[in-house]
């Protein structure tokens, strides 16, 4: 496991700033983060429901944006398990 954060940055006219990062939190558990615009805490918009997939159904899985769910509020990371599941 890394001990620093993988940050991802993009360009900004001249310059670069900031964008997102991904860490390694302990194993099977990733963390990951988004920085906000004009360093403004990131919100999360919307977010797609709930659902469990078999591993089998995954090729076939589909995600209709008439589905989401708004949300509105301060995110400042997700966690993503080792079975799965990303919460906030």
């Amino acid at each position: 496991m890394s001990a620093e954060p993988l940050r991802y940055y993009i360009k900004d006219h001249s310059s670069f700033r900031r964008f997102m990062w991904f860490h390694n939190n302990k194993l099977n558990e990733m963390l990951m983060g988004f920085y906000g615009l004009k360093n403004k805490q990131p919100r999360l918009g919307y977010m797609f429901p709930d659902r469990i997939v078999a591993e089998a159904d995954l090729s076939s899985l589909h995600f209709e944006y008439s589905n989401l769910v708004k949300i509105g509020k301060q995110a400042g990371h997700i966690t993503c398990h080792s079975d799965g599941t990303f919460h906030n």
